[in-house]
């Protein structure tokens, strides 16, 4: 196929156009990724910081939310506590729900007043 010497030369300046706009995109990529990445850390390490200070006074284990890459663990072990494979996942949100016990609650200083409320130690 065949074309004028000015619609050749046209393509060729639009296609030197679009090569620039692509190498522009392609850096603003990687400049957000990094980004992306640097807020990914400094999230997750106030959510550790947070859950951290949080066990220590409360005495009990405490989940951490964390934002991951999609290859990941969809849950974080709690801080403190071994690293739970990722097949177990139904049993750490079973965790959440389940009674603490009264040895455990006292050292945390729950109790329950008259009326049966729980009352937290301040």
């Amino acid at each position: 196929m065949w074309c004028d010497r000015r619609t050749y030369e046209a393509l060729v300046v639009e296609l030197a156009e679009q090569r620039t706009k692509r190498e522009a995109a392609e850096k603003q990529l990687g400049l957000t990724q990094q980004t992306l990445e640097w807020l990914r850390v400094q999230v997750n390490t106030l959510q550790y910081e947070r859950a951290s200070l949080l066990a220590r006074v409360t005495g009990a284990p405490v989940m951490v939310p964390t934002l991951r890459h999609d290859d990941s663990s969809p849950i974080s072990p709690p801080v403190g506590q071994p690293k739970v494979p990722t097949d177990q996942f139904f049993n750490q949100l079973a965790s959440l729900f389940e009674d603490p016990g009264d040895d455990l609650a006292s050292k945390s200083g729950i109790t329950h007043d008259e009326t049966g409320a729980v009352v937290y130690a301040p």
